[in-house]
C-alpha cells in the first residue's frame, strides 16, 4: 500500500478565469450576427448582449427574435460607464461604421489595458470599401463570411489600418 501525501488546498490549481465578453450592437441585423456569434462562443466563456440606443434600433418584437438572452438597451453614455465598470476581456462591436467609430473614440477603449475589440458585417460585404475599414480602424480583428471578402478587405486594410486583421468567420445560423 502506498501513501501519497495530502495536497494543501491552496496547491489544487484554480479554474482560469472565464473570458468576459460584451457584445454591443446598434441595428436589428447587427443584433442578429452578434446574438448568434455570442451563440458560437465557448459555454465557458460569460458574455452579455447590449444595444446602443439610437434612431433606428430594432423594435421590441424584433429584439425578442434576434435573441434568446437578455438584450440591455441603453444609451451612449451608460455603454461606456458599464464598459469601464465592467472592463471585459473582449467587445464584440456589432455595429454600423459610424456607432463603432464613435464608441472606440472613447478613452476607455485605448491603451494597453483595453480589451480585444473585435468587430465585422452582419452578411456578405462585396465589394470591400475603405469607409468600413476606417470607422474599424481602431479594432484589433474584423471578421468576415467569404475568402473574397477577406481578400478585398485585407487589400485595403493594408494601405489604411496596417494593425487591423481581417478572418474569415461562418455566417451564423439561426437556431
Amino acid at each position: 500500500m502506498t501513501c501519497e501525501p495530502a495536497v494543501p488546498p491552496e496547491a489544487t490549481p484554480a479554474a482560469p478565469p472565464a473570458v468576459r465578453v460584451l457584445a454591443i450592437a446598434d441595428t436589428d441585423s447587427y443584433l442578429k450576427w452578434s446574438a448568434a456569434t455570442l451563440n458560437a462562443l465557448p459555454r465557458s466563456w460569460q458574455s452579455a448582449q447590449l444595444l446602443i440606443e439610437n434612431p433606428v434600433m430594432p423594435s421590441a418584437a424584433q429584439i425578442r427574435a434576434a435573441s434568446k438572452r437578455r438584450v440591455e438597451v441603453l444609451s451612449h453614455a451608460a455603454v461606456i460607464r458599464r464598459i469601464r465598470r465592467e472592463r471585459p476581456d473582449l467587445i464584440l462591436l456589432a455595429c454600423t461604421g459610424p456607432v463603432v467609430s464613435t464608441l472606440t473614440a472613447q478613452r476607455v477603449l485605448w491603451g494597453r489595458a483595453r480589451p480585444v475589440l473585435v468587430t465585422g458585417l452582419p452578411g456578405i460585404s462585396v465589394p470591400a470599401t475603405r469607409r468600413a475599414v476606417i470607422a474599424r480602424a481602431a479594432c484589433d480583428l474584423f471578421l468576415l463570411h467569404s475568402k473574397r471578402e477577406v481578400a478585398e478587405f485585407t487589400e485595403i486594410g493594408a494601405q489604411y489600418t496596417p494593425q487591423l486583421k481581417f478572418k474569415l468567420a461562418t455566417l451564423p445560423t439561426q437556431t
